[in-house]
């Protein structure tokens, strides 16, 4: 694959050491590249930081919990039965996780 920069305009900017530091900290919160960066402000983009780690974690709890309380109402269908032991255990889990991601999301 052969490739062609498009990009063909290109310009210097001076900046003291003190705003560079600070854009490469506002580019190291969002995950891209510094070029990425300034394009994206060049088009009046507002970057987003990345979540923390932790975020993904709690994510993948939620999924998880949602996959559980689906099998219990697959099964209470079924068998005109709840278990409510598990749905009780799963709606503390999910409970105990949100509380996870507000804190992860808002300290």
């Amino acid at each position: 694959m052969i490739y062609v920069r498009t990009r063909s305009c290109r310009f210097l900017v001076s900046l003291t050491e003190k705003e560079m530091n600070r854009l490469m900290k506002n580019v190291k919160k969002t995950g891209l590249t510094r070029d990425s960066y300034v394009r994206g402000l060049i088009l009046g983009h507002n970057p987003k930081e990345l979540p923390p780690v932790d975020y993904f974690e709690v994510l993948k709890n939620l999924r998880q919990i949602n996959n559980n309380l689906n099998q219990i109402a697959v099964v209470a269908n079924k068998k005109s039965f709840v278990d409510t032991a598990a749905y009780w255990e799963n709606v503390e889990w999910l409970q105990k996780t949100v509380g996870e991601m507000m804190e992860v999301m808002y300290g």
